[in-house]
C-alpha cells in the first residue's frame, strides 16, 4: 500500500486564472475528489478510511488538513509519452541560398549617396559620417546582411589612416564591429560623392584648402587615387593659392563641386552671396585656373608608372569645376 496525501479543496481566492503571470487556470472543484463509500464497487481496489470528525473548537495533530487515501499499487502502470510538436526552423538554419534570396528582396535598389565628413577633431583625427540618404538597415542587421549589402550596393569598406581612433560614429545607431572594423566606412568609388561640408570642424571656420589637405592625411593614397567626385562647401575665406598641390593625389577626380548654399557658412558670407558677391561661376573659374597653372608647373614623378601618368592626364582633360546648390533630402 502507498499513502498519498491529498490536499483539501482550495478556496476560490487561491485559484490562478488566465490573467495571472503563470497563465494557469483551474476551477474551485478541480482539486476535489468525490467518493461515495457506500456505492463504491467492492473490487475497485480502493480502501477508504474516513477520518473521524474532529470535535468543535479543538486543535490536535490527529485532525489536520489532509485526508488519507490508501491505493493499491498497479503492477502495470500505463506509460504516457509526450510528443514534441515540430518547431519552426530558425533563420540561420535556412540554406545559404534561401537566406541570400531573402536579403535580396529585403535590400533596396543601389543608389548614389553623399557621404558628409564632419566634426573632425584633433583627438582621434577622424571625422564623423553622415550618409544622404542613409545606408539601408541591412548594414546594421548582422554580419551576413552587411556583407550582402556591401556586395549588392557595389561598394567596399574603406579605412581611415588614424591610429588613435575612438568609436564616435556609427551606422543606424550601431557600431560596425570591433575596434579594427570601426576604422572603416562604406563607400562606392564609382557612384558615391564625398562632401567636405562647412561643419568639417565644429567651429565651421575652415577653408576649402584646409579641408582638402586634411582629407589627404586621413585617407590612404590608394583611396584618394580612386575618388571621382568631391563636393567642398564654399567658405568665402579661401584664396585657393595653395590648393593645387593637394589635388594631385586625386588622380581620378573628374568633378569638383563647390557647394554655394551650405547652411553653416558664416552669416556675412551668406549675405554677400545673396547680393551676388561673388557672381555666379566666378569662384569655380578662379579655382580651375589656379589648379591648371599648378599642374602645368609640375615635374614628372619618377615613381609614377606610365599607365598612371596617362590616366591622370586623361582625367584632367575632362575634369570639371562646378558651382552647385545642394538640396539633399534623406
Amino acid at each position: 500500500m502507498m499513502n498519498i496525501m491529498k490536499k483539501k479543496e482550495p478556496s476560490e481566492d487561491s485559484i490562478m486564472t488566465t490573467d495571472s503571470s503563470g497563465q494557469s487556470f483551474g476551477s474551485p472543484s478541480s482539486c476535489a475528489m468525490s467518493i461515495d463509500s457506500e456505492d463504491a464497487p467492492q473490487d475497485s481496489g480502493v480502501d477508504i478510511k474516513s477520518p473521524p470528525v474532529p470535535p468543535p473548537n479543538t486543535q490536535s495533530d490527529q485532525y489536520n488538513d489532509t485526508d488519507t487515501v490508501d491505493l493499491h499499487i498497479n503492477p502495470n502502470p500505463i506509460k504516457t509519452t509526450t510528443q514534441n510538436s515540430p518547431t519552426t526552423p530558425t533563420f540561420t538554419g535556412l540554406p545559404p541560398a534561401v537566406r541570400a534570396l531573402i536579403w535580396f528582396h529585403a535590400a533596396p535598389a543601389p543608389r548614389t549617396r553623399f557621404l558628409e565628413l564632419h566634426t573632425y577633431n584633433t583627438i582621434d583625427h577622424i571625422p564623423r559620417l553622415r550618409y544622404i540618404p542613409p545606408l539601408p538597415p541591412l548594414f546594421s542587421t548582422n554580419q551576413e546582411a552587411r556583407n550582402f549589402s556591401i556586395a549588392h550596393e557595389g561598394g567596399e569598406l574603406v579605412h581611415f589612416t588614424s591610429e588613435n581612433f575612438t568609436a564616435l560614429f556609427s551606422f543606424h545607431g550601431r557600431r560596425i564591429g570591433g575596434e579594427e572594423n570601426e576604422k572603416k566606412f562604406y563607400f562606392n568609388f564609382d557612384r558615391d560623392i564625398i562632401w567636405l561640408s562647412a561643419r568639417f570642424t565644429a567651429a565651421c571656420n575652415t577653408t576649402e584648402t584646409v579641408r582638402l589637405t586634411t582629407l589627404s592625411y586621413i585617407l590612404p593614397p590608394i583611396s584618394l587615387f580612386r575618388v571621382q567626385r568631391l563636393v567642398i562647401s564654399y567658405s568665402g575665406l579661401d584664396s585657393y593659392a595653395l590648393i593645387g598641390p593637394y589635388l594631385r593625389p586625386f588622380a581620378r577626380l573628374e568633378t569638383l563641386y563647390l557647394c554655394m548654399n551650405d547652411a553653416r557658412i558664416k552669416e556675412n558670407v551668406k549675405r554677400l552671396l545673396k547680393k551676388g558677391v561673388p557672381a555666379g561661376g566666378v569662384t569655380a573659374e578662379k579655382l580651375r585656373s589656379i589648379i591648371e597653372q599648378t599642374e602645368a608647373d609640375e615635374t614628372d614623378d619618377d615613381d609614377e608608372s606610365e599607365e598612371v601618368a596617362t590616366e591622370r592626364l586623361d582625367v584632367r582633360a575632362r575634369r570639371r569645376m562646378l558651382e552647385v546648390y545642394l538640396r539633399l533630402e534623406e
